[in-house]
């Protein structure tokens, strides 16, 4: 049901992508591990998807909102403090449009979104493996999310220490059982995802 609804959203906020063939993928896990970042490539054009597991309260009443009623920033992750708005928000860091759609399901919430200038930036943080900040304004209430990159094997190890629910949930995710992770291989993956099945 994710994965369709997963690709109903594709269709309707990026029409463009209708014939596209998402081939490949990358994620990253929230500072917490109650969260995960996945970022879709299909030829030219890349997507992404925020995922809190078990629903959080602040990323639902921003995202809640019309994406032309928000603004949204990425960020190096060290500029961001606990409990500051404003240090996660720095103006330099502003993204331009980003488009999205927010929803709950199996008490997950899902914001899948559409930026070139997001991803682009958020390509850089991977390529250089440093981790980053994804913050949302809305007029009521406001998300900011530290994510680290999952590029190795360590890295699995790390979320699965930090909480093996957002692991075995970012592993067995339907929707990437049929694509190529971007830096681990299945024979990694399948290994990795044993003490979930």
């Amino acid at each position: 049901m994710k994965s369709f609804l997963i690709k109903l959203y594709i269709l309707l906020l990026f029409p463009n992508f209708l014939f596209a063939e998402i081939s490949s993928y990358s994620f990253f896990y929230e500072k917490d591990a109650k969260g995960s970042m996945i970022i879709f490539y299909d030829e030219d054009k890349i997507f992404g998807q925020i995922i809190q597991y078990g629903g959080y309260k602040w990323f639902k009443k921003t995202f809640s909102n019309p994406d032309d009623k928000t603004v949204s920033f990425v960020q190096p992750a060290h500029y961001g403090k606990s409990g500051d708005m404003q240090s996660w928000m720095l103006e330099r860091y502003e993204i331009d449009t980003m488009r999205y759609e927010f929803e709950e399901l199996n008490q997950n919430h899902y914001m899948t979104f559409y930026s070139p200038q997001a991803t682009q930036e958020i390509e850089g943080y991977l390529t250089r493996n440093k981790p980053f900040s994804f913050a949302t304004l809305s007029q009521e209430s406001w998300y900011a999310g530290t994510f680290l990159p999952i590029k190795n094997s360590k890295n699995l190890e790390d979320l699965m220490k930090l909480n093996s629910r957002t692991y075995c949930y970012l592993l067995n995710d339907n929707d990437l059982q049929n694509l190529k992770n971007k830096f681990l291989n299945e024979k990694i993956l399948q290994v990795y995802r044993e003490p979930c099945n």
